[in-house]
């Protein structure tokens, strides 16, 4: 369920494939280029996922790669279900909407209006603040988080906010932004004591059930589930795929606890699009920033991340929960869908790279991002110290390559593909160097491929340390 956050990419163009029969594990016929992004990043044999981009209200392309079930031999299908960790979170925040305009609660209530026992140390927190992630609710304190975990039982929600609730708040509400799983679960909270209805049972009648989503739980681990994939977690120390632990789905609850498959998602934006959960106006509420009272932007809204692919406006999140991993894009302008279910992780291997991938190509405007050859003596001049916030970055030059580095971690390759251009494999990140109006290098800038996030690094006078 760990949050899908900042700095997340995207590529490439557009095709639109008439709906034929099933053959195979594909019931749509398969657009070639749609289908050569997908099998480069879903390789046959290992574990897989599901791929879904619906246009216009029509999917286009659906299909299911490698195994659902490494260990029985069981291929994957476009039905099978996945753990969608924290896209869950516009499930909770759509039902926070139906309860507001049923005259249950209102944005700016105050928590303690419904849940008075957390008091966060007198401060005063609003429903819409918890929604945008801008209430500075702490994490869970882990050892407390561990032993529910470990619990041979389903754990309530109760339970799970005692893991925080006598923690102070990360920072007085409503000045900052920060990505916030507790927050989601204190909504969770309100949706019961306002409903009179548990979590689970407000979602299956209120959201499942009307959008058609037949598929579609508040996730069990214990509850046998007619088409669940295996899931699996790549290990670097063994150079290969093990069995993923699923972490106890239901202590994700409101903030990550569903199990869904492709299609019941897309089924999900068409029900929202067509008004039957929510007011056109509550939704465009929901999918517009959010801006703290400076003005800043947050690139959230509620529930959902809010950027741009290629220029065009989109709204996207998506989720980790145990070995499974999800992401969804829609771009109003051109009423595209995406969404991309894995049952593994790896760390270089992330959906919403793909999925940003096919969005680009559905929406006829793909990212043409091709290393160009760069000799040293051109590279050269990038070389330095950078820094953003007193925190240094250094970039080096060795054997004909640029590399960069933040203190402590890794060197990441930085790849030319245009002039003051470069780009890092498996990242959501593209590089350009700024220059003064006499050419000279000042500055290094680092951007989202979707609007997500940016910043800017100013470039420094201190010489580089020398390599040990």
């Amino acid at each position: 369920m760990k949050k899908m956050l900042p700095l997340i990419l995207s590529f490439l163009a557009c095709l639109s494939p008439d709906v034929c029969p099933a053959n195979g594990q594909s019931r749509t016929r398969p657009a070639p280029e749609f289908d050569r992004i997908a099998s480069s990043a879903l390789k046959a044999g290992g574990p897989g996922g599901v791929v879904l981009v619906a246009r216009k209200g029509r999917v286009v392309y659906q299909k299911a790669f490698g195994m659902a079930n490494m260990e029985l031999g069981v291929p994957m299908r476009e039905e099978m279900v996945f753990n969608i960790g924290s896209m869950t979170k516009q499930f909770t925040a759509v039902a926070v909407l139906q309860l507001v305009e049923r005259g249950k609660l209102s944005l700016q209530d105050e928590v303690t209006k419904y849940l008075p026992d957390y008091t966060a140390g007198g401060q005063k927190i609003t429903v819409e603040q918890l929604l945008t992630h801008t209430a500075g609710i702490p994490a869970s304190a882990p050892e407390a988080m561990t032993r529910l975990q470990g619990e041979k039982r389903l754990v309530t929600l109760q339970e799970i906010i005692a893991t925080f609730k006598g923690r102070p708040l990360d920072f007085t509400p409503g000045t900052k932004w920060s990505y916030s799983n507790n927050g989601y679960m204190l909504l969770g909270a309100i949706i019961e004591k306002v409903s009179g209805i548990p979590y689970p049972e407000y979602l299956e009648k209120n959201l499942f059930e009307p959008a058609g989503m037949t598929a579609t739980h508040f996730g069990d681990d214990y509850k046998v589930v007619r088409n669940r994939a295996a899931s699996y977690i790549y290990s670097r120390a063994e150079s290969q795929f093990l069995n993923a632990a699923n972490d106890k789905v239901e202590t994700a609850y409101s903030a990550g606890a569903i199990q869904s498959t492709a299609e019941d998602l897309f089924r999900w934006n068409q029900a929202l699009l067509s008004n039957k959960l929510v007011t056109k106006e509550s939704l465009a509420k929901a999918r517009a920033e959010y801006k703290l009272p400076d003005g800043q932007g947050t690139h959230y809204g509620y529930g959902w991340f809010v950027g741009n692919i290629q220029g065009s406006p989109m709204v996207e999140h998506g989720g980790n929960m145990g070995g499974f991993m999800s992401h969804a894009i829609y771009l109003p302008r051109e009423d595209v869908f995406v969404v991309v279910l894995y049952n593994f992780r790896a760390p270089d291997r992330l959906p919403e790279f793909l999925a940003g991938d096919l969005a680009a190509l559905a929406i006829g405007r793909p990212y043409d991002i091709r290393e160009i050859s760069l000799d040293e003596s051109a590279l050269r001049p990038y070389a330095g110290v950078y820094e953003e916030g007193g925190v240094e970055r250094l970039l080096t030059v060795e054997g004909g390559r640029l590399y960069y580095q933040r203190a402590g971690a890794n060197r990441l390759l930085m790849k030319p593909y245009a002039k003051d251009k470069f780009f890092f494999d498996n990242t959501a990140v593209v590089a350009e160097f700024k220059r003064d109006a006499g050419g000279k290098i000042v500055a290094l800038s680092l951007t989202s491929k979707r609007g997500i996030s940016s910043s800017t690094l100013r470039r420094t006078d201190k010489p580089l340390p020398a390599r040990p």
